[in-house]
């Protein structure tokens, strides 16, 4: 009984088109009928009525496979939902590190805080997850430190075109 109500389930469900089905999908990590959903979406940044767009729903579920797909597919990595949490916030609280780094690597910001002051690092410690933790910390250094080389670079640049300017 319950296989059939299930396969019942299963046959509507794959009646399904657009942005409604890919919801269910990307909350399952069905990486194959995303692949085939996927081109016939107009809008990837459409959200459920709690905010979350698809990308958010399969990385907060820790799907590294079908987030990666829908980072390729365009999906926004920098999007946040109704309460001002980035995709990244979301996974740092729920631990995914490899989701974390591929939304780095797809270019999500870890410097973003929400409009109370937090951002994904901070995330990551108020929720115990360490080893998150490291790779957030370790991005914003890297941030920061470019950031400083490139402060360092321009306050050169300015102090020695004065230095050259004097010594006319």
């Amino acid at each position: 009984m319950e296989s059939t109500k299930n396969s019942a389930w299963e046959a509507y469900r794959n009646t399904f088109s657009g942005e409604a089905a890919m919801f269910d999908l990307a909350r399952e990590g069905n990486l194959e009928a995303l692949k085939k959903t996927i081109p016939l979406v107009q809008n990837l940044e459409e959200r459920t009525e709690r905010g979350y767009t698809i990308l958010m729903l399969s990385a907060y579920k820790g799907h590294l496979d079908v987030t990666r797909l829908l980072i390729e597919a365009g999906a926004d990595v920098n999007t946040t939902d109704d309460s001002g949490n980035s995709v990244l916030m979301g996974v740092a609280f729920k631990g995914h590190r490899d989701v974390a780094r591929a939304l780095l690597n797809g270019g999500a910001n870890p410097n973003y805080t929400n409009h109370r002051g937090q951002n994904a690092l901070q995330f990551a410690e108020m929720f115990g997850r360490r080893d998150l933790a490291d790779l957030l910390s370790s991005t914003q250094q890297i941030e920061r430190s470019w950031i400083l080389r490139r402060l360092q670079s321009w306050f050169n640049a300015i102090f020695y075109s004065r230095k050259q300017k004097e010594a006319v």
